[in-house]
């Protein structure tokens, strides 16, 4: 017997309030708002994403992370950070090591689909199929008409640019 539904209720799971990702298991708790950050604290973290950004430029991915990771504990919801260390623990094949990372960012930056995607690699290459797959839904419904599964070319691979 071939299973059937009704056209409707697939409709209707469109139509339902779209829900958290209750599967992440990074908890990010309270965003401070960005003008209660000091701004010697800004500056700081600034300072040091850039110098991330030029190692990663360089080719040097693990001294990039190391500076990210510097960033991060300077202003802890520094989600483009969070995003950048997580794609270059992912260049150095650290996927599982990486998901805490782009999950926080997921959750301080929700309009930003570049942590998500890369969440759906890394559970793929963890073999958590089930979270993948989740996340890969919330995608579609957040974003209707975009594919969560992108072209993978240039996205970062275990081996590129290891430092």
């Amino acid at each position: 017997m071939i299973a059937s539904y009704h056209p409707m209720g697939l409709l209707s799971w469109f139509r339902r309030p779209l829900q958290p990702l209750s599967h992440f298991e990074a908890v990010v708790g309270e965003i401070p708002p960005l003008d209660t950050i000091p701004v010697d604290a800004l500056e700081r973290a600034q300072a040091k994403y850039l110098e991330a950004l030029a190692l990663h430029d360089a080719g040097d991915e693990r001294a990039a992370i190391s500076k990210y990771t510097e960033a991060v504990e300077i202003i802890p919801t520094f989600w483009e950070a969070l995003d950048n260390r997580g794609l270059s623990k992912m260049r150095c094949g650290l996927y599982a090591q990486a998901i805490p990372d782009l999950e926080r960012s997921a959750q301080i930056n929700p309009e930003s689909p570049l942590a998500l995607v890369a969440l759906i690699r890394c559970y793929k290459m963890t073999r958590q199929f089930r979270k993948a797959f989740l996340t890969g839904k919330y995608c579609i419904r957040k974003w209707p008409g975009k594919s969560p599964y992108p072209d993978w070319e240039g996205f970062p691979e275990a081996g590129d640019a290891i430092g």
